[in-house]
């Protein structure tokens, strides 16, 4: 009897709770003194929006007119409930709602014939800045390139013996290429002679002679149209006009930190909104649940657009994002329970001296399109282009990474991988059936240094415990799978093609004793080698033998331009080349591989084929 009478009050209750969820609008046209709950009597501002929201109901919308644009951040201080959530979409047609941090600067005076300055002051410092719709990065000495120092204090001071004391950079930043996978941003304390000293950002990087450096963000850097550099003390920003005129172009500056901000408040869904020009994040979470942004697009922001820190049960669906100076996607401390599916990222990281600033912040994923740290993340179905260093970063959790296409990536840093883990505590994660193509790579500012560190998958120190199934890599410039000081990892069935130094290797480092290269199941991939220069496999060890560090049977090792010496072991200093016979004799594996079964003398009669959408493809062969 209690438990019918249970199930009548619930029936009872539920359509009473949906029938009193309301409508409420928003509307650039409104009126903050209207009552909301039409679309004929809407409010107006952000600033209504914040102090109405603790006051609704779960279930309750607040939507906002489509093709309007509002100035602004929200900051949530209400938590709907599991089947009811609070939604913040659109009404209305035409294009999503914008919510946005940009300032447009209108109003200009000359500083000189190449030097004008805005007349609005800004109360932030500007990461964010767009001319005529394009990230514009600060001024820069020199305009491209880097300069070179010859000798350095770590993380105190560079000297460069071509540098003069005129201009002084003192109040400047010095943006330093410390190594191949190391960008920092640094402010400069003081600039005497050829020395310039300055507080550093990261401490215990390590630096390198010869290395280059820039320096950004002076008046003295502004020698070319568009430069721009920001006055902290007289919250001024001031644009090099170069016999253009600022007035002509549309110049917008990001005036606003964070656009949305929820700390511990859970089931709140985000529908069809454009959120741009956040100084700092367009969506920062701390410790909240149940939290859903979908069909939603996130634009120019200065550092992360959803930075989520402790946030569990987190759902990112069918969004998009471009032009983000740090991560797309940046999970920090133990969230969990997260899904990203149907998005596309572009342009993450492409502007060096950009994202990030001030001392003590972390720079190693600088450029990283998702960081996952924490568990149960789902990260599938997305579109990953033009990144600064590696598409999908993961750690410290239970990850499966599936079907996502990622393209373009190592544009600013290397060592980076299309999907790079470095961690001991993924254990039982998955990474299946992704497509990962063309790791650029950059060399500039190393000093004449051509070897580009990019690999498509990428197991760097301490992975292990990692299911590695289904995926295809081509186009990268060092290894297509790397394996380093990882072990307990199953790799099977994945095709790598067209790789530069090796197509894959096997890393042991013995000085990692907690870490050496054991238990690796290798079996059933198909290792394509299109130059004649690129063998199929290596392994290296700094040990004294050959370990024998897993099952690896089934597999192609294929090089049909000059398939003969296969395979590369290095023991502590001695390198051999040998034949898949060879390699068979020495290691006693892989007794059912084989080479090509097709020989070649062009190699544009190799091609690499797939198939990045949920559709069957057809491909007409000659």
């Amino acid at each position: 009897v209690t438990s019918m009478k249970s199930l009548l009050l619930l029936l009872f209750i539920i359509p009473v709770f949906t029938a009193n969820a309301t409508n409420y609008y928003f509307s650039v046209t409104g009126n903050d003194a209207n009552n909301g709950t039409s679309t004929s009597t809407p409010w107006q501002t952000l600033a209504k929006f914040n102090s109405v929201f603790s006051s609704r109901s779960p279930g309750d919308s607040l939507l906002f007119k489509r093709g309007d644009t509002f100035y602004g951040s929200i900051t949530i201080s209400r938590s709907g409930s599991a089947g009811s959530p609070i939604i913040i979409g659109a009404y209305g047609t035409g294009a999503q709602p914008i919510i946005t941090g940009f300032t447009t600067l209108t109003s200009w005076s000359t500083v000189s014939s190449t030097v004008q300055k805005s007349t609005i002051a800004l109360v932030t410092h500007p990461e964010m800045v767009t001319v005529d719709g394009k990230p514009k990065g600060r001024g820069r000495y020199p305009n491209t390139g880097y300069l070179s120092y010859e000798s350095f204090v770590t993380n105190t001071s560079i000297t460069d013996n071509q540098l003069t004391g005129t201009p002084n950079w003192t109040g400047a930043e010095v943006v330093i290429r410390a190594s191949a996978w190391s960008l920092t941003r640094n402010l400069i304390t003081d600039h005497t002679g050829t020395t310039i000293t300055f507080t550093p950002s990261k401490s215990g990087d390590a630096m390198t002679n010869g290395y280059g450096y820039f320096i950004q963000n002076a008046a003295a850097t502004l020698d070319t149209a568009g430069e721009w550099y920001y006055d902290g003390t007289a919250l001024q920003m001031y644009f090099g006009s170069g016999g253009d005129v600022p007035a002509n172009h549309v110049i917008k500056v990001s005036s606003i930190d964070t656009l949305v901000y929820i700390n511990q408040y859970d089931y709140i869904t985000f529908d069809n909104l454009v959120f741009e020009g956040a100084d700092f994040s367009a969506m920062e979470l701390y410790n909240t649940n149940h939290i859903t942004v979908q069909n939603c697009a996130f634009n120019y922001s200065g550092r992360t657009a959803i930075f989520n820190k402790a946030t569990h049960y987190m759902i990112i669906n069918n969004c998009t994002f471009n032009n983000t100076y740090h991560n797309a996607v940046y999970n920090m401390w133990t969230p969990d329970h997260e899904l990203i599916e149907n998005c596309t990222i572009k342009n993450t990281g492409l502007i060096p001296g950009t994202g990030v600033f001030g001392v003590g912040v972390d720079y190693d994923f600088l450029g990283d399109g998702i960081v996952m740290q924490g568990a149960y993340h789902l990260i599938t179905k997305n579109i990953i282009d033009s990144v600064g260093h590696s598409p999908i970063r993961f750690a410290h959790g239970i990850d499966t990474i599936s079907n996502n296409f990622i393209n373009h990536y190592a544009l600013t840093r290397n060592d980076a991988g299309g999907i790079y883990s470095v961690t001991s505590d993924s254990v039982g994660s998955i990474i299946k059936n992704n497509i990962i193509m063309n790791a650029i790579g950059d060399t500039g500012g190393m000093n004449g240094e051509t070897y580009l560190i990019t690999q498509g998958l990428h197991f760097d120190n301490f992975s292990k415990g990692i299911t590695v199934s289904g995926n295809s890599v081509a186009n990268v410039h060092d290894a297509g799978l790397s394996i380093q000081a990882s072990h307990e990892l199953n790799i099977t069935g994945n095709t790598i093609f067209n790789s530069g130094y090796y197509e894959s290797y096997i890393r042991e480092i013995v000085s990692f004793s907690s870490d050496l290269v054991r238990n690796i199941t290798f079996k059933n991939n198909i290792i394509v080698a299109k130059k004649a220069t690129v063998g199929a496999m290596q392994f290296y060890t700094n040990g004294t033998s050959m370990p024998d560090f897993g099952t690896v049977d089934s597999n192609y090792y294929a090089r049909p331009v000059a398939d003969s010496l296969t395979m590369s072991t290095i023991i502590g200093v001695t390198t051999t080349n040998r034949t898949l016979a060879g390699w068979q004799s020495f290691t006693g594996k892989d007794a059912n591989s084989h080479k090509s079964p097709k020989t070649i003398t062009d190699t544009a009669d190799i091609r690499f084929e797939y198939n990045a959408t949920s559709s069957p493809v057809v491909v007409s062969l000659p």
